[in-house]
């Protein structure tokens, strides 16, 4: 019968734990390569539905800005629009430049509206 001394068991032992660390490296070796060689996709923004909305309303507002009260509301409404969707595109990392197109559109729409019934309250003598 063939009995185990300790310094059979010990380099026995450190036999297997050298094995399984070797097993070990290898394994991550394999899966590092194949995470490496995985091309990689940029990552494209999410749309923002407010900051669309607001702009179009936005170019409304402006199309129709020399209609006193429709063209404030419609105004108004862009801009409301815009701001929301600005922020919300802040919070939740989405594109921002139609929200920001609606806000500057709404601007230029509330000063060419001031400017317009400033000149039609002047022809008619008010």
């Amino acid at each position: 019968m063939y009995t185990f001394s300790s310094a059979k068991c010990f380099f026995l032992f450190r036999f297997l734990v050298y094995l399984n660390i070797n097993l070990k490296f290898t394994i991550m070796e394999e899966q590092t390569t194949q995470i490496t060689e995985q091309p990689t996709q940029p990552v494209e923004k999410a749309k923002n539905g407010l900051g669309m909305a607001g702009f179009i309303v936005s170019l409304i507002g402006l199309i129709l800005f020399w209609i006193p009260v429709l063209g404030y509301l419609i105004l108004l409404t862009g801009f409301i629009l815009s701001t929301v969707g600005l922020i919300m595109g802040i919070v939740k990392k989405r594109k921002l430049g139609l929200a920001i197109t609606g806000l500057v559109l709404s601007g230029v729409g509330f000063i060419a509206s001031a400017v317009a019934l400033e000149i039609i309250s002047s022809n008619l003598g008010f």
